[in-house]
This record gives structure tokens, C-alpha cells and sequence, in this order.
């Protein structure tokens, strides 16, 4: 299957996913900025289990490796830690990177992947309170003030600092970065 399609369909296949299939911002098929990091993973890495942070699900299906989790979506933590330092309080800051380091322990994945930098998450998330679900607005389709950023995974210099002590940093793609367990 070519997931390349989407990105090169004509308007006239545009309108028809959007009135017939119903199809219109999200896709059954990856992202754009994914699909370098995709391509690689599928060539270099193939039947690999892996990691993605902050959210695993368009990678994990559009290659042919493996989840080391049943959850894909680390987005919700790693905002609400991000919007917690910035109120001034490093503790959740500090329990989300232990969380996925103890996640990267336990489980040993092959390939750990962070997409936090690409397009896909350009989502921002606003709390209106720890225990009441997130809204989400899209910052290309709704116009806003900055009301919080999600962050990269360089926010989180102790998920980086185990990562480049026990893997190997591949590069980026696009702006997807990889890492290969050593």
C-alpha cells in the first residue's frame, strides 16, 4: 500500500473522501512530516519493537514493528508536566521522565522514536483541571492565543540523557528522531 497517495490526491479525490467517506483533517493514513521516519523504519529497521513518544499510533501501524506498549499516548502526561513547569511546580516534570524511562527498562525496545517536534503534534492541549479530560484545538485550524505549547522530547533532558547513554542516535527524519537500542 502506497501512504504516499494521500499526500498527492487530486482535488476531485479530495472532495469525494471528504462527502463520501467522511474523510476530512484526519486520515486513516500517516502524516506527512511521518513519513520519512516511516520509510526508514520499514527499509533499516523492519519487525522491530519500538517506542514512540509522545504518541506511538501512526507509526507503530504504518510500519512493521511492534508496540512495547499497549498505550500509545504518553501526549496527555508530557503537556500536563510541561504546563505544571511553567506554574513553577518540576515535580511532574521529573515522575513523567521516570515513568518512560522505567517503560524504556522494563521492556527494552529496539527502536525508541520521538515525533514530538513533528507537525502531526502541533495540537495544543489546555487542562482545565487534573482530573477533567483535555480539550485539543488544532493551532493551523483555529485561531487562538498560545494558551500552552507541547513540548519536544529536549524538555525532558533525563529521558534523553538514559536514551543517549544506552542507544544509539540514529539522526532525524524530518523531524522525527531515532534512536537504536546498542
Amino acid at each position: 500500500f502506497n501512504h504516499n497517495l494521500k499526500h498527492n490526491e487530486s482535488k476531485l479525490t479530495e472532495i469525494f473522501r471528504i462527502a463520501v467517506i467522511g474523510s476530512y483533517g484526519e486520515y486513516l493514513l500517516p502524516h506527512k512530516s511521518l513519513l520519512p521516519v516511516i520509510d526508514y523504519i520499514n527499509t533499516n529497521f523492519p519487525d522491530r519493537i519500538m517506542l514512540v513518544w509522545p504518541m506511538g499510533t501512526e507509526i507503530d501501524y504504518f510500519t512493521s514493528g511492534n508496540s512495547v506498549v499497549p498505550s500509545y499516548w504518553f501526549n496527555e502526561g508530557a503537556l500536563f508536566a510541561i504546563v505544571q513547569r511553567e506554574k513553577g511546580n518540576d515535580v511532574y516534570i521529573h515522575e513523567h521522565e521516570n515513568t518512560i524511562i522505567n517503560i524504556i527498562r522494563k521492556y527494552k525496545p529496539d527502536l525508541f522514536v520521538d515525533v514530538g517536534s513533528t507537525d502531526m503534534i502541533k495540537k495544543v492541549m489546555v487542562y482545565r483541571g487534573k482530573d477533567e479530560p483535555a480539550f485539543y484545538f488544532n493551532i493551523h485550524e483555529t485561531p487562538m492565543l498560545r494558551l500552552g505549547r507541547f513540548a519536544s522530547l529536549d524538555d525532558f533532558p533525563e529521558i534523553l540523557e538514559y536514551l543517549n547513554a544506552h542507544y544509539e542516535f540514529k539522526g532525524y527524519f524530518g523531524k522525527a528522531r531515532l534512536w537504536v537500542r546498542k
